[in-house]
């Protein structure tokens, strides 16, 4: 079997544990999907931002955010609103990661409304150069 073929079934694999039950399982399986990149990633991922286990949605956004998928990008903005820090975080690094522009104004009402320590501070900004770099 070659290498190819056995990562598309390992990725299957990690597809259908997404769904699982148990919580551990599911952040397990994000983690391990962050090498892979696809559509069939792309849904899963978006589906788990809103995930009861906080754990599952930081993963989540952290796959989101590796994918650099533009079509995710809605789903970073939505996760900026995240009860969890770390999901905020993650999501707002995503955007920057994305190089799309369009979110620089997203990013800025988000750093004037957010209340964060100066550390969150510095990754937004670090997030808007991000953007401003790669367009």
């Amino acid at each position: 079997m070659g290498t190819l073929r056995i990562s598309k079934k390992i990725k299957s694999i990690l597809l259908s544990l997404t769904g699982n039950p148990d919580e551990e399982i599911r952040f397990e399986a994000f983690e391990a999907l962050w090498e892979y990149t696809g559509e069939d990633v792309l849904h899963p991922v978006v589906a788990r931002l809103k995930d009861d286990n906080e754990l599952v949605r930081m993963t989540a956004a952290e796959s989101l955010s590796n994918l650099r998928d533009k079509d995710g990008m809605e789903h970073l903005v939505n996760a900026l609103t995240d009860e969890n820090e770390i999901v905020r975080r993650d999501a707002e690094e995503g955007l920057g990661k994305l190089g799309d522009t369009s979110t620089i104004p997203v990013l800025q009402a988000f750093l004037q409304n957010e209340t964060a320590a100066p550390p969150k501070l510095v990754s937004m900004l670090a997030s808007i150069f991000w953007v401003l770099n790669s367009a």
